[in-house]
C-alpha cells in the first residue's frame, strides 16, 4: 500500500497501540515491520447497531454521537426560546 502513496507505516491506522500524539505505545519505531501489531476490534453501536472502529471503547457510533449531539443542541434552542434557560 505504501507504493499507492499512502503516508509511512500505514498499519498506524488499524493498529490498537497507536496514538496520534504519544506514537505508538508500544514502543516500536517502524510500524509495518512492528511484532506488537494489534488490530483494532469492532464495536457495535447500542443506538442504530452499527459496527464501527475506534481505538477507545465508544457506545455509540460517530454518526449517532453528532445526531445526539444536534438533537441536544435543538432542545437547548427550544428552551432557550420559551425563557426556561
Amino acid at each position: 500500500m505504501n507504493d499507492l502513496g499512502y503516508d509511512p507505516y500505514w498499519q498506524r491506522f488499524m493498529c490498537q497501540n497507536w496514538d496520534d500524539v504519544g506514537g505508538c505505545a508500544a514502543g516500536c519505531t517502524d510500524c509495518d515491520s512492528c511484532t506488537e501489531f494489534r488490530r483494532i476490534k469492532p464495536q457495535y453501536c447500542r443506538m442504530c447497531g452499527g459496527e464501527f472502529l475506534e481505538r477507545k471503547e465508544q457506545i455509540f457510533c460517530p454518526k449517532c454521537r453528532a445526531m445526539r449531539k444536534k438533537q441536544a443542541q435543538r432542545k437547548y434552542a427550544v428552551l432557550r426560546a420559551r425563557g426556561r434557560y
